[in-house]
């Protein structure tokens, strides 16, 4: 069955909960089994609408690993060297235009960082922390990127930055030994940016560890992907942890509080509710394999404001758990 396959590859590839929360009477109604007088039609577009978004968000996710894939690959083929941080800003930037993630970058075991970043008006810039650097080690400067990617004016400098990576895209993937996806983290030097990221580490003979490349999916950007997409349904899309925290929403005011330091994350409470699953969570939830997407329809999910939060951690639990 198509559905099956779909749920399959998405546990396979992304390790995330879809719950999309439905605004159309008819197919709440449809879904939770209180067919009375509703049209098998509107039931059928709503969840021709799920499938599409599920199917959209999943080749979405498979991104991160395909890039990493590639750049690995280039390391050990030595076609791109990891004290060339010219060379890499520019593959960095030229993925970039051909696959819609927020971030790619490359943190050595020295405390070396650079990473081609694209921001929220769709511009891009350059982050390089390195003892090469003209800044030096310890401040991060921000550099413009020309039509083709080349390294520009100097935007900003960032002074303060840790001597080794304390983020959870590093610590966690060193801590793993293997490709793996992060937690949700906050960045050093944005602390109001919210992001994750599906991270390799890099080794070298002896498996010495050289550092770790990554990608990272900007939640704010995953927010208005979301938005996009779910324009025209009814009711909203969100993405949320199997602990009811939300990752991202087709409304997104919904996904965090306050600003900078200060920036706290939300939950839902209708993900506590079994109530109102059903679609592609038809077990309870002692059974749900890890990441199965959840097809939230039940009339009390509609409004799903956020009923509390809490602050960010500087590590938070993993973005699959619950």
């Amino acid at each position: 069955m198509r559905g099956s396959g779909l749920r399959n590859r998405i546990v396979w590839a992304t390790s995330l909960q879809l719950l999309l929360v439905s605004g159309a009477v008819g197919s709440l109604a449809y879904f939770s089994g209180q067919r009375g007088g509703l049209g098998l039609a509107e039931a059928y577009r709503q969840q021709d609408a799920i499938t599409d978004l599920s199917e959209q968000l999943s080749g979405r996710l498979a991104a991160p690993q395909l890039i990493n894939s590639l750049n690995v690959l280039a390391i050990q083929q030595g076609q791109l060297s990891l004290n060339d941080f010219d060379a890499m800003g520019q593959r960095f930037w030229s993925q970039m235009q051909l696959f819609p993630v927020g971030y790619i970058n490359y943190g050595s075991v020295r405390g070396e960082f650079l990473g081609v970043e694209r921001l929220d008006s769709g511009a891009f810039v350059i982050n390089e922390d390195a003892f090469a650097s003209p800044l030096g080690k310890g401040t991060m400067g921000v550099y413009a990127m020309g039509a083709k990617g080349q390294r520009g004016a100097l935007l900003e400098s960032i002074p303060g930055m840790s001597d080794t990576h304390e983020e959870a895209w590093y610590v966690e993937t060193v801590r793993a030994g293997q490709a793996t996806w992060s937690s949700i983290y906050q960045w050093e030097d944005k602390p109001e940016v919210l992001a994750i990221a599906f991270n390799q580490p890099l080794y070298g003979p002896g498996r010495q560890l050289l550092g770790v490349i990554g990608v990272d999916f900007v939640l704010s950007q995953l927010n208005t992907w979301l938005a996009e997409v779910w324009k025209d349904r009814n009711g909203f899309a969100l993405i949320v942890e199997r602990n009811g925290m939300v990752v991202a929403s087709s409304r997104p005011g919904l996904t965090s509080t306050g600003t900078g330091p200060k920036t706290k994350r939300v939950a839902t409470g209708c993900w506590r509710r079994w109530s109102c699953c059903a679609g592609a969570a038809r077990a309870p939830p002692s059974r749900w394999a890890r990441g199965t997407p959840i097809l939230c329809l039940k009339p009390d999910c509609p409004r799903a404001a956020p009923e509390k939060s809490r602050p960010f951690p500087r590590r938070s639990e993993p973005w699959w758990s619950g």
